[in-house]
């Protein structure tokens, strides 16, 4: 009996031992756990209904997102901060100067409604876009064209006015020579045409379309796009071809 007696009081200190682990295990996995998913959440900028990003809605606490995020918002914190040297004020147009404006640029210029394709020939040209219409909400449209391929010619003068119809949303355009697929934060990427871009511009309404313009010269050959580098919106496909040659 003794013997048995000795047998039992080990099995149990074993199994008190085994229990402890456990739980020590559990604990350790559960505090790693917690350190995972705070440092490694996807970044997760969410909009409110005027189109701007809730500062609340970060999910991510990585510094490096948290950075990232910051320099976004001190560049969207006033118009004009990031605009090309020849970037003009914010001004505001009615639907029907927006329209007249898109028609004059696209004088002398080709537009191949089957390739999706607008060519510009000439020293000085004038480029036109819009941004999300409704037409073709998150998305530019040229000449009635949705994110076509624009080609210019070496050595133009460029004046690209933005124009934004969008009435949920800010947009911008940059032409970069970073290629699709675009990250959230596309403005990481590449590297800016010199002056070839606007800031992202409030969002419309009613009937006040906010608009600017940059101008630049295409002083080099390539392939190139022009995207709305606002967060998100490149990567689900605002962005089209900007070919000189």
């Amino acid at each position: 009996m003794k013997g048995q007696g000795d047998i039992m009081r080990r099995a149990k200190l074993g199994w008190s031992l085994v229990l402890t682990i456990s739980i020590v295990s559990l604990i350790g996995y559960g505090i790693w756990s917690f350190n995972f998913v705070k440092n490694n959440s996807i970044s997760a900028f969410h909009y409110n209904n005027t189109g701007e990003i809730n500062n609340s809605t970060i999910t991510s606490t990585s510094d490096e997102n948290i950075k990232d995020y910051k320099n976004f918002e001190g560049m969207m914190s006033g118009y004009g901060m990031m605009g090309g040297n020849g970037t003009t004020a914010l001004s505001y147009l009615n639907e029907d100067t927006a329209n007249k404006l898109m028609e004059n640029s696209l004088k002398g210029a080709t537009v191949d409604k089957k390739n999706n394709t607008i060519t510009f020939s000439g020293k000085d040209i004038t480029i036109v876009m819009f941004g999300g219409p409704e037409t073709a909400d998150g998305k530019f449209v040229i000449g009635g064209l949705i994110n076509p391929t624009i080609q210019v010619p070496k050595s133009a003068t460029i004046s690209l006015e933005m124009v934004n119809e969008d009435e949920g949303m800010p947009h911008g355009v940059e032409i970069t020579n970073a290629a699709p697929p675009y990250a959230y934060m596309p403005m990481m990427q590449g590297g800016i045409y010199d002056n070839s871009f606007v800031s992202p511009l409030p969002a419309a309404s009613n009937d006040n379309y906010p608009a600017a313009v940059t101008a630049f010269t295409t002083d080099a050959n390539g392939t190139f796009h022009y995207i709305c580098q606002y967060l998100g919106h490149a990567s689900k496909g605002m962005y089209g071809k900007f070919i000189i040659k």
